[in-house]
């Protein structure tokens, strides 16, 4: 990344999920505060503590300026979003999920943004919509990713992603040596999920390994348990991203 980049810090995109918006005040009060914008993805749903009003708002963009409150909302940040190389989403969770990076997008842009940030596990997961879905998959050129921070009351967390998000600031202009820094990260993909009417009952961590899977989000939606993930060799993830220039 150059120096010339410009960084938008997203928050509660879910109303419910507060923690970015308490730690990017705090930032506002430092000497980093110059060096991004931010602003409140949902405002009306974190006024009121929900996850939404209407509709989920990372499952609508690009948006429409003829729908409902988040579907409006949508089209107004998709224009936004637009002016930023990089978009940083910052979500949290009631799992104890501790703070990991989603990428939506896989491609060199992306992962040099992702690999500058001190945060060990980066989870691939591509939207499963070609004309609808998250804020980050419709940021320019692809280069946007999300940050889900676990326990979202913790005041452990909220240290922790202060100190990375500081951390990124101060070297966002830095040159990422990939191989290098992949060496420090462990990467993972979604393979699938187990919804609650499955009768078995399983003793379930977050990231915890499993016989064939790792779960994630293991309680945060009610009609899920978790989400399966796989891990991913370094060397598949940079073979994927070379696939796609040939």
């Amino acid at each position: 990344m150059k120096n010339n980049k410009k960084i938008l810090l997203v928050t509660a995109v879910h109303g419910d999920e507060s923690i970015g918006v308490e730690v990017i005040r705090e930032i506002n009060k430092t000497k980093l505060c110059g060096k991004f914008a931010s602003i409140i993805a949902n405002p009306r749903a974190l006024k009121k503590k929900v996850r939404f009003i209407e509709s989920d708002l990372n499952r609508v963009f690009p948006g429409d300026v003829m729908g409902n409150y988040e579907e409006r909302r949508a089209e107004m940040l998709f224009k936004k979003i637009q002016k930023y190389d990089c978009v940083i989403d910052l979500h949290g969770s009631v799992s104890k999920t501790g703070i990991f990076i989603i990428m939506t997008k896989l491609n060199l842009e992306n992962l040099g943004l992702a690999l500058l940030f001190n945060i060990k596990r980066i989870l691939i997961w591509p939207s499963s919509s070609a004309t609808k879905g998250s804020l980050v998959t419709f940021a320019k050129n692809g280069v946007g990713i999300e940050i889900e921070s676990g326990e979202k009351s913790d005041n452990g967390i909220k240290r922790e992603l202060k100190k990375i998000l500081l951390d990124f600031l101060k070297n966002s202009d830095r040159n990422v040596d990939i191989e290098k820094e992949m060496k420090n990260r462990e990467f993972f993909s979604v393979i699938g999920q187990i919804k609650r009417k499955n009768k078995k009952t399983l003793k379930l961590e977050d990231w915890k390994k499993m016989k064939n899977f790792y779960p994630l989000f293991v309680g945060q939606y009610p009609d899920l348990v978790c989400y399966k993930l796989k891990k991913i060799k370094n060397s598949n993830v940079l073979y994927e991203i070379n696939k796609q220039k040939m």
